[in-house]
């Protein structure tokens, strides 16, 4: 009896160091961090900065302000992630790093040429702005992407000291915009010819509609694209898919056409690998 009680205050004391420390111990670690390794981490960053931007021939950062702040209005509204927290920043371009190999190099090069971290950017003249939307990343027509990362989020912390803060699937939205912008619109819409698109007011929506991987879908067909594109990269996408033909369908079109612009480098075996949580054959 003396034995089991004592195992129990045992598991019950380590339950509470546990949640005490997920409560209170991110934030102070990430802090430390930032203070006693700042130096350390901000050459960390710069390299692997360096090295994407090699390897990809991409310019990659992390976006810090400018020394001074801006001395006139700046479009987009940006924070800087890198000014906040060197040690959220590094966690960050390393979820970047591990989303990039996703994708073979060429592929990459032949949409891509910037993309940039911050913590935190506002588009003026976007619909999500009109309604009090912060948008969590950005794709300019020439191929420049913006990612927000560490935002002011209750779980950031937590998120920083997991690995966890970089947002893979808003990576696999942007760049689906790129890749996908010479889908004919009227092949997308045989596909779902009862899709309704509304960029007003999908967000207005109380659940998915058939056919949609999720609410966004609603938006317009560009979004309905990209945002099914991150279904391909869902871990459960084989349950989400058998339970909706009409999104199964679009799956299927949109691997057709990630093999047909990769030269069939992105088949059905680098999909498994993906969803799988296993390595792609480039990244052997």
């Amino acid at each position: 009896m003396h034995q089991s009680m004592k195992k129990y205050l045992g598991k019950t004391v380590a339950g509470a160091g546990i949640i005490a420390a997920l409560t209170f111990g991110p934030r102070a670690y990430v802090t430390t961090q930032d203070c006693l390794r700042g130096k350390d981490i901000e050459k960390d960053i710069s390299h692997l900065e360096q090295i994407l931007s090699d390897t990809h021939n991409i310019e990659v950062s992390v976006w810090a302000e400018p020394p001074g702040g801006f001395d006139r209005p700046h479009h987009p509204i940006r924070t800087s992630l890198r000014s906040n927290s060197p040690y959220m920043s590094l966690k960050a371009l390393e979820g970047l790093e591990k989303a990039m190999k996703l994708y073979p190099k060429e592929l990459l090069q032949k949409y891509l040429r910037k993309v940039e971290i911050v913590r935190t950017y506002k588009e003026s003249t976007e619909d999500t702005r009109k309604q009090g939307a912060t948008p969590l990343a950005s794709m300019t027509f020439w191929g420049g992407m913006s990612l927000s990362a560490g935002r002011d989020e209750w779980l950031r912390y937590h998120n920083a000291v997991l690995g966890n803060i970089f947002e893979a699937k808003s990576f696999h939205h942007e760049l689906a915009h790129l890749f996908t912008k010479d889908i004919p619109a009227e092949e997308w819409r045989a596909i779902h010819p009862d899709a309704v698109y509304n960029p007003s007011t999908w967000a207005s929506l109380r659940s998915t509609p058939k056919g949609f991987y999720n609410i966004y879908c609603a938006h317009s067909i560009s979004e309905d694209i990209a945002s099914t594109v991150e279904l391909l990269y869902d871990k459960d996408y084989q349950k989400i898919v058998s339970h909706d033909d009409i999104l199964k369908k679009k799956a299927e079109y949109l691997k057709n056409w990630y093999s047909k612009i990769s030269n069939e480098a992105i088949d059905e075996a680098y999909w498994t690998a993906v969803q799988n949580g296993k390595t792609t054959k480039w990244q052997e």
